[in-house]
């Protein structure tokens, strides 16, 4: 998988959604996943790029956490989510997979609309992009999260910004 500069070591990094990565080896995964998911969307072509897409797909076939829908840590496990969705359409076992990340998110809930230790933002950005119904379920538990964010006031802060966007978002799946 692509990887982490040394100054994305040195500072750690932020997910879209705001949420911290601070872990040496969550800053080197969630990156390479998310810089794969990104070229897949984006359709970068050339034989280089998909040649690194093809290791890194192989990578994740082989791996026995993705089977379970699940990876090392929460942060880990949506990052891989996200690159999941993105192959989706030329993988039919990535289905299989993302229905068993959400079985283990769905155990994983909390009485305050969250899920435990996976992050929150983050996680419901993962939610959106999944056409399964285990992830519309996800989307109503976080609803009456998504509903206080949205009656709070609006900050300047993009992450903010962000968040509030992806509650509209949620809610209008539910």
């Amino acid at each position: 998988m692509p990887t982490a500069t040394p100054k994305d070591f040195e500072h750690g990094l932020r997910f879209f959604t705001g949420e911290r990565i601070s872990s040496h080896a969550g800053v080197a995964h969630c990156l390479g996943e998310e810089a794969c998911r990104g070229l897949i969307v984006l359709d970068v072509a050339g034989p280089r790029v998909r040649q690194a897409l093809r290791r890194a797909g192989d990578w994740l076939a082989a791996s026995e956490q993705r089977k379970r829908g699940y990876y090392c840590c929460h942060r880990c496990t949506v990052a891989m989510w996200r690159h999941m969705t993105a192959r989706s359409a030329a993988e039919a076992e990535a289905e299989k997979w993302l229905a068993a990340g959400l079985r283990r998110l769905r155990e994983r809930r909390t009485d305050d609309g969250r899920w435990g230790s996976f992050p929150f933002h983050y996680t419901l950005l993962a939610l959106t992009e999944v056409d399964l119904p285990g992830a519309v379920r996800e989307m109503r538990h976080a609803s009456p999260v998504c509903e206080t964010l949205l009656r709070g006031s609006p900050r300047e802060d993009i992450y903010d910004q962000r968040r509030r966007a992806l509650a509209e978002r949620v809610l209008a799946r539910c």
